[in-house]
């Protein structure tokens, strides 16, 4: 045995098998993990995470050099250094790769695709990400497609509405107010969706539907003050002045912007004797 308590002897590979018991119960589960869990899919959701599990290498790697040093006590200090360069080397390497993947955006989005091929859970979430990704780096052909995509996977009314917002950007009038109409029709009480459809059927000055709209906002979302305003605004455009300051009256009990506040009230004090 060694001269030192507890250490194995100079050139003795196996003894103390607690050593090689405890690196194998690191080793052996990594190894299961690496090649029984589908490596592909860690390689292309988080590799580098997934590189993690070559950690497990570790004990057994330092075991190795502790034995190998123990053998040859006198090795010079410039011979031990080799093994520096070899771990230099993957570091450096490691490095790159990581800085070369993530560096991108266009390898970012296509590493983020290859993900959703394997994993599905939540999809429809992580193309919304991707499409707002493309949308901040002005891409909106492939903004719409991904949200699209997450839009048909989950029917969730909030991303039909940032599709319609996309639709709209990009001069696609009719499918953005279409989609707004298709998603009230199966959700009449989802608010979002009808205030764009109002704010966008006032950009193109369609007044009438706007009126119809105003008047179903304040059925499904009476005490949003928007839709008792533009219900006053569009009514009274029509002819409808009893309806129309009614309106603006209920608006200004819920609080409305200042700015929406000063024009009902304008609106009231203009038409209060010919009520």
């Amino acid at each position: 045995k060694s001269a030192d308590a507890g250490q194995p002897a100079a050139g003795a590979w196996f003894t103390l098998r607690a050593e090689w018991q405890f690196v194998w119960l690191v080793v052996i589960p990594c190894l299961v993990f690496l090649f029984s869990f589908k490596p592909e899919i860690g390689m292309a959701r988080d590799w580098d995470l997934f590189a993690m599990t070559a950690l497990g290498l570790v004990p057994l790697a330092l075991l190795i050099l502790n034995r190998f040093f123990r053998k040859f006590k006198d090795l010079p200090e410039n011979r031990a250094a080799v093994f520096v360069a070899p771990a230099l080397v993957i570091t450096v390497v490691l490095a790159a790769a990581w800085f070369g993947i993530n560096a991108s955006p266009g390898r970012t989005t296509d590493r983020f695709q290859r993900i959703l091929e394997y994993d599905r859970t939540h999809a429809s979430y992580a193309y919304e990400n991707l499409s707002i990704f493309h949308y901040e780096n002005n891409n909106m052909p492939k903004a719409i497609e991904m949200m699209e995509i997450a839009t048909d996977i989950s029917h969730n009314p909030r991303q039909y509405v940032r599709l319609a917002m996309y639709y709209e950007e990009t001069g696609r009038i009719d499918d953005a107010m279409n989609l707004a109409r298709e998603l009230l029709d199966k959700r009449p009480d989802y608010g979002k969706a009808r205030f764009f459809l109002i704010s966008i059927l006032e950009k193109q000055q369609r007044f009438e539907e706007l009126l119809k709209v105003a008047r179903d906002g304040t059925v499904y979302q009476s005490k949003e003050a928007v839709y008792w305003f533009y219900l006053g605004e569009m009514s009274i455009k029509f002819g409808n002045v009893e309806e129309g300051v009614a309106a603006f009256e209920r608006c200004l009990e819920l609080n409305p912007p200042a700015t929406a506040a000063a024009r009902a009230r304008e609106q009231i004090e203009r038409f209060a004797d010919s009520r």
